[in-house]
């Protein structure tokens, strides 16, 4: 599986984790009308203010177990483990037959199980005929996708590689030599005069010679 992938796997199995414990993490709270569900007529002991009393309480417990047990390191933790059992799954899966492809647990998001795809459903409920040709279409639309994503893929890796060349230009000064980039640079200083002589030197060569008797 691609590190992009892989980090896509991470944070499906993170945000998942901490969705549940956002769950089992919220406040306790009673609910409307238990006093008069639970408490009779005659003065009782469990009044408003001593539920209320108990709930701050255990709310208050239960925030700091949440501190330290359901801490940002711990989600880390426990989600990296996922992404360990899962990455070990599709590897057990791959390389075994189509029909593993199809138990619903592949990562079609991998070329390689897009590959093992079957061409044609298995043939044994009824009303294949209408399955087969759905099937066969759904294959068709992921190998194109597939064969997109790839592409882009690709085309992803020549621009970074022309973008790391392009980068030695965007600062010329130190990138290049100075003297073969700027307008009053030593080369350029050094092709005008040797425009300069090369005009002296074309005058002194048409100019008339003196007759020497």
């Amino acid at each position: 599986m691609s590190s992009s992938s892989s980090q896509l796997t991470f944070e499906a199995k993170k945000g998942f984790v901490i969705s549940q414990t956002r769950i089992i993490s919220q406040a306790l709270s009673v609910v409307p009308g238990w006093e008069d569900e639970c408490c009779d007529e005659e003065p009782s002991e469990v009044t408003v203010a001593v539920i209320q009393n108990a709930l701050a309480k255990v709310n208050r417990l239960c925030q700091r177990h949440h501190q330290i047990f359901y801490n940002a390191p711990a989600i880390d933790h426990v989600s990296q483990q996922l992404e360990v059992l899962y990455l070990q799954r599709i590897e057990k899966n791959y390389g075994q037959g189509g029909s593993d492809v199809l138990s619903g647990h592949a990562d079609l998001s991998d070329p390689r199980n897009i590959e093992k795809l079957p061409e044609i459903w298995p043939a044994e409920e009824h009303g294949a005929d209408e399955m087969s040709q759905a099937y066969k279409e759904l294959v068709g639309q992921v190998s194109s996708m597939a064969a997109g994503l790839q592409s882009i893929r690709s085309r992803h890796e020549r621009l970074l590689a022309l973008r790391k060349k392009i980068g030695t230009l965007e600062n010329p000064r130190e990138s290049i030599q100075p003297n073969l980039v700027f307008k009053d640079s030593e080369l350029a200083l050094e092709l005008k005069r040797m425009r300069i002589l090369a005009a002296k030197l074309a005058y002194e060569l048409e100019a008339p010679k003196p007759m020497q008797l």
